[in-house]
């Protein structure tokens, strides 16, 4: 069940928060396409699991400077760290014992990684778990065929089938960690090789991200009923 529609007396004690960005993701794919996989993913959790989680409305601001140059929506590390911490911390304020943050975007990793340990090392009856969607594919890290297979699985209508470049790409060294996707790639893309749908693939990932996340909320389970 989504936290907007249930009332005071309905807060469960597992949660989980889908988390994204807001930025270009190729002229094929939506801006919101991180928050929309991370949004996606908690759905099929929440609905397989019997036990009763509830789903956080999603943070679609980003940690995103890698895209400077490129349209995004974001704030900095200070800002993000600060705002989630404060979303998890009134979370356990309202009875929640344990939230598992679904993150769909690389940049907000190390920030996310801050604020878990903050918390977990400081309070012991709240803990929060990260996951991140990160891609099967090695050579796939940015709009690249299993984000676009992803989101066609999704709703395929949300992409822009003839804007898909049809050209092959190079993913260059220090992309990430000293190169942006500006300087990378006029496209705003990051993979290896052409971009394909195929949804098999994308099946595949969502099947294992499901299962990932599934067994995080059982270890979630556990923890709140011994806290």
């Amino acid at each position: 069940m989504k936290a907007i529609y249930l009332t005071k007396d309905e807060i469960k004690s597992i949660a989980v928060l889908p988390i994204g960005s807001l930025e270009q993701h190729g002229p094929h794919l939506p801006m919101g396409t991180d928050t929309i996989k991370s949004l996606y993913i908690a759905e099929l959790v929440e609905r397989n699991y019997s036990g009763g989680i509830m789903i956080l409305p999603p943070i679609y601001y980003g940690v995103s400077i890698e895209h400077s140059g490129f349209p995004y929506l974001g704030v900095n590390y200070d800002v993000f760290i600060s705002y989630v911490k404060q979303v998890l911390l009134s979370a356990r304020e309202s009875g929640v014992k344990c939230v598992i943050v679904i993150n769909g975007h690389g940049g907000n990793v190390p920030a996310l990684d801050i604020v878990a340990r903050e918390i977990n090392f400081s309070l012991r009856n709240f803990r929060v778990i990260n996951y991140y969607l990160k891609s099967t594919m090695e050579s796939d890290l940015h709009a690249g065929t299993e984000e676009t297979s992803t989101i066609h699985v999704i709703d395929q209508s949300l992409i822009r089938v003839n804007e898909i470049p049809q050209r092959s790409y190079e993913i260059p060294k220090g992309i990430f960690s000293y190169i942006g996707v500006r300087e990378a790639s006029p496209d705003g893309i990051i993979v290896q090789g052409k971009i394909l749908i195929d949804s098999q693939l994308a099946r595949k990932a969502i099947a294992q991200w499901v299962k990932d996340v599934e067994e995080l909320v059982e270890e979630c389970d556990r923890f709140s009923k011994s806290s």
